[in-house]
C-alpha cells in the first residue's frame, strides 16, 4: 500500500509511514509518532494494542497527517494542467459537484482529504464576490492551494483514485522546461505522479479565434505549443505515454453558434462524434499544431467540450448557482482508461 501526501506531493510506502494512538498517548502521557509497521493490527489501520482505536497516519517527510483514505495504487493519480485562466480551478470544482451521490452507479467521490471541499469552495466564494470566476491563478499563489479527493467505482468496491489538484498558474506550466527544481520542487512532484492528466483548452481564446480570425492566435498558439514541447519533454524523461482528455473549457461561448450546437448539453451527441469534432474545433482554430504535440505526448487521447458553470459568470449570482455542463465526462474516460475498461 502506498499513501499519498497532498502536502508534500510524496508518495510513501506504508514501511515507512508514522502513526499515533490517542490510547497510547493518554496512557503514556508521551505525544509522539511512531512506525505505522511498529502499531498497525493485522487488519485495518488501528493499534494493535487497542484495536477500537484508529491510528492517525503521518508523512514521514512532512509529518502533516495524511488521510488513511489517501492510499494509491500503481495507476492511480489523475492531474488536471492548463494555460492561464483556462478555467481549471472552476472546472476541478465543478467536476467534484457533480460526482457525489453514492446511488449512482459509476465513480463517486468518496471522501475529501485534508478538507478540500472546504478549502476549494471558500476559493471559489471569492472568485464569486470579486465577480472573477476566471480570473488567473496568480505565480505567488501557485502551490498554496492543494486539493484531492478519493474517487471509488460504486460497480466494483475493489477500485479507488485519487483526484489530485496542485492549485499552479498558467504560467508555472509554460514555463516548466526552464523551471528550477529547487525552486518549484512541490511543483515537480505533483506532475510526476500523473497517471492520467485532464488538460484544458481555454474555449474563449478559441470564440474569439472564430469572432476575429487572426487575433491574438499567434500568442495563444505559441503559449499552448510552449506548454506541450514542455510537457512532451518531461514525459519523455520518465518513459511513459499516459491518457490524457483533452477538455476545452467554456464552452457555453461556443455552443449557441450555428456550427457548433453539437456542443450542448441536449444535442445527444455521442462520444465519439464530440471527440471528432472537437478535434475539428481546435484545428479550424489554428491550433492543428497543438493537436499534433498533444497526440504525440500521450497515449490514448480523446477531446471533450465543458462549461464548468453552465453559463457565463452573471453578478447576483451565488456559486451554487451555477450548474456544470458535461464537466464529468473528460474524468470518467480516464478512469475507465486506468481501470483497464476499454484498453
Amino acid at each position: 500500500m502506498h499513501f499519498l501526501c497532498i502536502n508534500c506531493w510524496k508518495v510513501h510506502l506504508e514501511t515507512v509511514m508514522l502513526a499515533s494512538c490517542k490510547e497510547c498517548e493518554r496512557l503514556s502521557g508521551i505525544s509522539r509518532k511512531d512506525p505505522l509497521s511498529s502499531m498497525r493490527a493485522r487488519d485495518g489501520l488501528v493499534c494493535k494494542d487497542h484495536e477500537r482505536d484508529p491510528l492517525a497516519v503521518f508523512c514521514p517527510n512532512c509529518e502533516k497527517e495524511i488521510s488513511s483514505l489517501a492510499a494509491v495504487g500503481d495507476q492511480g493519480v489523475v492531474t488536471m494542467i492548463g494555460d492561464t485562466a483556462s478555467g481549471k480551478t472552476c472546472l476541478l470544482w465543478s467536476v467534484s459537484k457533480s460526482i457525489r451521490d453514492p446511488r449512482e452507479a459509476g465513480y463517486v467521490i468518496r471522501k475529501s482529504l485534508t478538507d478540500s471541499d472546504k478549502n476549494l469552495r471558500a476559493v471559489m466564494n471569492e472568485f464569486v464576490q470579486s465577480g472573477k470566476l476566471y480570473a488567473a491563478t496568480p505565480t505567488t499563489d501557485a502551490g498554496v492551494r492543494n486539493f484531492a479527493w478519493q474517487v471509488i467505482d460504486t460497480r466494483d468496491g475493489s477500485q479507488s483514485w485519487i483526484i489530485a489538484f496542485h492549485d499552479a498558474s498558467g504560467e508555472l506550466w509554460r514555463d516548466i522546461k526552464v523551471l528550477s527544481k529547487e525552486t518549484h520542487e512541490l511543483f515537480f512532484q505533483y506532475f510526476d505522479l500523473a497517471s492520467a492528466v485532464i488538460l484544458t483548452l481555454d474555449g474563449a481564446k478559441l470564440a474569439q479565434m472564430l469572432d476575429e480570425p487572426g487575433r491574438g492566435a499567434h500568442e495563444a498558439t505559441a503559449n499552448e505549443i510552449e506548454m506541450m514541447d514542455a510537457l512532451t519533454e518531461r514525459l519523455s524523461a520518465r518513459g511513459e505515454r499516459i491518457p490524457v482528455a483533452v477538455t476545452v473549457t467554456k464552452c457555453d461561448l461556443l455552443w449557441d453558434r450555428a456550427d457548433w450546437t453539437i456542443l450542448r448539453e441536449d444535442s445527444h451527441a455521442t462520444p465519439e462524434a464530440l471527440d471528432r469534432e472537437v478535434r475539428q474545433l481546435l484545428i479550424e482554430c489554428g491550433r492543428g499544431f497543438v493537436v499534433a504535440a498533444i497526440e504525440a505526448a500521450f497515449y490514448p487521447c480523446r477531446y471533450f467540450a465543458v462549461s464548468a458553470l453552465g453559463q457565463s459568470p452573471a453578478a447576483g449570482l451565488s456559486l451554487d448557482d451555477y450548474r456544470g455542463v458535461r464537466v464529468k465526462e473528460p474524468l470518467v474516460y480516464l478512469l475507465d482508461q486506468m481501470g483497464g475498461r476499454y484498453v
